[in-house]
């Protein structure tokens, strides 16, 4: 079920999030959508990563649960938590803003500003934590 969640200051669009199962007429964000610029270095040009949002949610394929992402407007820590039905699971703080999520049947995946992204387990073990994707060049 897509949900459209409000821009942090500074970033006044609005974005409608789905997951790969859930088509809706709205615009879809994930991991590297946006546009392509070519002018820069690299291996033919970087993607502007997602705008940045107070609330993500994504439901989980084949079930009812729920992952949600928060992320914080002040100094506090980033959230992402695993409902099912209306009883919280698990609660992870994150260092960096959540800029997309998705849930699977089998893994949930957060990918974070810093261009890291961390996948847990269903029960909230972190399968893969913190692991670097962005390449960032020396000057």
């Amino acid at each position: 079920m897509p949900l459209c969640s409000r821009a942090l200051p500074g970033s006044p669009r609005v974005m409608r999030l789905t997951t790969g199962s859930q088509r809706s007429p709205g615009r879809s964000v994930g991991i590297g959508s946006g546009s392509t610029s070519l002018d820069g270095p690299g291996l033919g040009g970087r993607l502007e990563p997602p705008q940045l949002v107070t609330y993500l949610q994504s439901t989980v394929e084949g079930s009812e649960d729920i992952f949600e992402g928060r992320n914080s407007e002040g100094d506090e820590p980033n959230e992402v938590i695993y409902v099912s039905g209306k009883q919280t699971q698990w609660l992870d703080y994150l260092q960096s803003p959540i800029l997309a999520l998705t849930a699977t049947s089998t893994f949930c995946a957060v990918a974070m500003q810093d261009g890291t992204v961390t996948v847990y387990s269903h029960t909230g073990r972190r399968l893969l934590a913190r692991q670097p994707l962005a390449h960032r060049e020396a000057t």
